[in-house]
């Protein structure tokens, strides 16, 4: 698709959930266009830095050079956050009297210099400098670009993504990769979402043309392979997520040194703290000193007694202040190469092992629907979760108030694999990690109602949290869900795996909050107990 010529004025779409290997497609795609075509000319974007840097790391991996290709950066970017694999394609002006390196400045090439590259790497934002670098009517600018590569367009707000595309000369292939059922833009603004500016342009058009379909070929192509994680971790977010649409082609041999740490082969371990959320009164951020200890433990089991280096580890956490006890206990041994942060720092990125603190203890309605508003912590928002799971290889141990995730309903489902695995543990009364007992499954689903109460028989609609009746109106199905023991619904999640809603959108995907009513256990709004298959 990008060797063929332009057959329609529309761009090329690819989408790849986790561990499909969309880099490597980029990558490899660009270097076989430009092999095979003296006059091919591109400019590759990305809505972040880290994305943009990845992609040119493994281009110069390729055999790029700095004479063919150059990474742009603003001038506010700091010299120490550029990798250094990546310094060599940011060529730097360094005016007399300089005595750092960090007041040396970037160099951002003259109109007549640009044609001497062949590849061209910036952020989404950044390409209007480049575009500001041409005078307007340039025939240099018209004949430029022949192709524009949007990394991680899922994340992509698309008046973002219309900044690159300006660059494109006429007749010139965009292309958009990426994966919308992760990270999506972040817009705050409740009036812009409702307008529509959260909507990628890569989820809108696939949307619009209806995804991968026969008819679709030529332009909408779908990676369903995924080679990253262990087949048990793939179990926790395909079938919730993909609707089981991922096929795990994973060599387990290369992902199981730390099957042994969950149970019966699983390398996934869901450990059950009833810990003490805290937080400062002037900050929405928890800290949970229980899921601290425990996160302990593990680390220092996967570095002590495992040999896993530091850099196959990560800490993972949606609120900062919890990050930030993390990191300091981790200065303290000395093992500050770990990588710890919220669940946004790990988009596109993976570990041998990812430990996870959800934080969140207490039910307290106002405070949870802060988090939801605010587009912080798990509850409500599928696609965080999403990202925290699929970012280990080898082993994921998710350390929280299990009782109160399966309120959620997207957890419930992941919950729900897990106790069919049988990997779900928690403290005993003796504490330390040696006396953390596996429970078996009446002891799960006694901790967990919401497991017990949803069973799954097949596909998404089938599964028995959905009945479905016929509208004696309309002739219409109609799906009725029951929200027993659930405090959190997610339309979104719904709406990517090809259903719709009716109820009251409360987050940037779509989740609804909402406290049972005394008596019948369903919903207080009544509209939001049904759903409408499309």
């Amino acid at each position: 698709a990008v060797l063929a010529p332009v057959a329609k004025p529309f761009p090329i779409l690819c989408w790849g959930p986790p561990g499909t290997g969309k880099s490597t497609t980029v990558c490899q795609s660009i270097r076989e266009l430009l092999r095979v075509s003296s006059e091919a000319r591109c400019l590759v974007c990305c809505p972040s830095n880290a994305a943009v840097d990845v992609l040119c790391e493994r281009l110069g991996k390729l055999g790029l050079d700095p004479e063919a290709m150059i990474r742009l950066n603003a001038k506010s970017r700091r010299f120490g956050d550029v990798p250094e694999s990546v310094r060599r394609f940011c060529p730097r002006h360094c005016p007399a009297g300089v005595l750092s390196e960090d007041e040396a400045e970037w160099v951002i090439p003259q109109e007549s210099q640009y044609e001497r590259y062949r590849i061209i790497l910036a952020t989404c934002s950044f390409a209007a400098t480049v575009l500001s670098c041409f005078q307007q009517g340039s025939p240099t600018l018209k004949g430029l670009i022949s192709h524009c590569f949007i990394d991680e367009a899922g994340q992509t707000m698309e008046p973002e993504a219309w900044i690159p595309l300006c660059l494109l000369k006429p007749g010139g292939k965009a292309l958009f990769i990426g994966d919308h059922r992760q990270f999506g833009s972040t817009v705050h603004n409740p009036f812009a979402c409702r307008m529509g500016l959260e909507l990628s342009i890569q989820e809108r058009l696939w949307e619009t043309l209806g995804g991968g379909t026969q008819g679709n070929a030529t332009r909408c192509f779908a990676l369903l392979r995924s080679y990253r994680s262990h087949p048990s971790i793939v179990r926790l977010f395909n079938p919730v997520v993909y609707a089981g649409m991922l096929q795990c082609c994973t060599d387990v041999s290369t992902v199981s040194q730390l099957s042994d740490m969950g149970r019966q082969g699983h390398p996934v371990i869901f450990h059950h703290v009833e810990g003490r959320e805290e937080k400062l009164p002037d900050s929405p951020s928890w800290t949970n000193q229980e899921e601290l200890e425990v996160v302990k433990r593990y680390v220092t089991e996967l570095v002590t007694q495992r040999g896993l280096g530091l850099e196959e580890i990560g800490i993972v956490s949606p609120y900062r202040k919890q990050c930030s006890l993390i990191r300091k206990w981790l200065e303290q041994q000395g093992w500050q190469a770990i990588n710890v942060g919220t669940v946004e720092v790990f988009q596109g990125n993976e570990r041998a092992a990812i430990v996870i603190s959800t934080v969140r203890s207490q039910r307290r309605g106002e405070e949870l629907q802060t988090d939801m508003k605010y587009s912080i912590g798990f509850l409500g928002s599928f696609r965080r979760t999403n990202v925290a799971l699929s970012r280990a290889r080898a082993l994921v141990v998710v350390v929280g108030n299990l009782e109160l995730l399966s309120q959620d309903e997207t957890w419930m489902k992941v919950l729900r694999e897990a106790v069919d695995m049988g990997t779900l543990r928690r403290e005993t009364s003796g504490g330390g990690r040696a006396a953390a007992r596996w429970l078996s499954r009446p002891e799960a689903e006694a901790l967990l109602p919401s497991v017990a109460r949803h069973r799954a028989h097949g596909p998404l609609r089938v599964d028995s949290s959905y009945t479905a009746e016929k509208d004696p109106t309309t002739g219409q199905p109609r799906v009725r869900t029951s929200y027993e023991h659930l405090i959190v619904v997610d339309d979104g999640v719904r709406r990517a795996q090809g259903t719709g809603g009716l109820g009251l959108g409360t987050s940037n995907d779509g989740a609804r909050f909402f406290f049972e009513e005394e008596e019948g256990g369903e919903a207080a709004n009544v509209e939001a107990a049904f759903r409408v298959f499309e």
